[in-house]
């Protein structure tokens, strides 16, 4: 039961980890790109002011999507560890299949993750749209 509640807290500490950068990269790229565009359009090099900070906010999302598929993965082995919990404090001590069908579902908890389109991927993806539109229409012009 101890070992259990360790390695939940532990991964509760990356999960607010991966959380943390994701919010820090995200914030901090999207400030850049937005800097570098408007430098460079006040520079007069409409081609670089389109294309470096695109660049960058697409690593932006690119970075964003990694940490959340991270966050999500500690969250559902925060489940995991949840229902085991449960499951040692309701019933007798037994470590026979319950404790097979854990140790499985902890190795299987990073496969499959998937790229969820969250509230911060979604202002992210509008962020770059709108910065383009602008951009795009001082290039074309």
């Amino acid at each position: 039961m101890d070992v259990l509640l360790k390695m939940y807290a532990e991964v509760s500490n990356y999960d607010r980890h991966y959380s943390t950068v994701r919010t820090t990269i995200s914030t901090f790229l999207v400030a850049v790109s937005f800097s570098l565009g408007s430098f460079l359009l006040k520079e007069g090099l409409e081609i670089l002011s389109l294309a470096l900070p695109t660049s960058l906010l697409l690593v932006t999302i690119l970075l964003n999507s990694h940490y959340q598929r991270l966050t999500y993965s500690c969250r559902r082995i925060e489940q995991e560890l949840e229902n085991e919990l449960e499951r040692v404090m309701t019933s007798p001590a037994s470590v026979s299949p319950a404790v097979i069908k854990f140790r499985h579902n902890l190795e299987n908890a990073f496969r499959g993750t998937k790229v969820y389109f969250d509230a911060p991927m979604w202002a992210l993806v509008v962020i770059t749209i709108f910065y383009l539109l602008p951009v795009l229409y001082v290039v074309l012009k």
